[in-house]
């Protein structure tokens, strides 16, 4: 049975795999329950930093050195842990750069650059 009020095409739109939102607008992605690779390598290594650099300050270490050692610490495990995070992170950065919607304002910063 069609909802009140919904025509046939509104309705096919969320059926089908189509890029049309109910009002007519380009659809967006669907959240698929991922979470970006970015966002949990970026997690993973504040984490990491934030936690070390906990540990090193119940010391009499200066606050200053504790912050180092929790980032040099912090870069070490994560570069020898988490490759699978930063290679899905690489990975993202390759496949966007392919779709080639890094820049899309090129055109409008190339017209500025030649009225400068």
């Amino acid at each position: 049975m069609r909802p009140k009020g919904l025509r046939h095409s509104h309705r096919r739109a969320f059926t089908e795999s189509s890029p049309v939102s109910r009002d007519g607008r380009p659809a967006t992605r669907a959240y698929t329950g991922q979470v970006r690779p970015w966002l949990l390598y970026t997690l993973i290594r504040v984490v990491l930093f934030a936690g070390i650099f906990a540990l090193l300050s119940l010391t009499q270490l200066p606050v200053w050195l504790s912050a180092v050692i929790a980032a040099v610490a912090g870069l070490c495990i994560s570069f020898i842990f988490f490759r699978h995070q930063r290679d899905a992170v690489a990975a993202s950065i390759v496949a966007r750069r392919e779709r080639g919607d890094v820049n899309v304002d090129a055109e409008e910063d190339e017209r500025l650059d030649r009225a400068e």
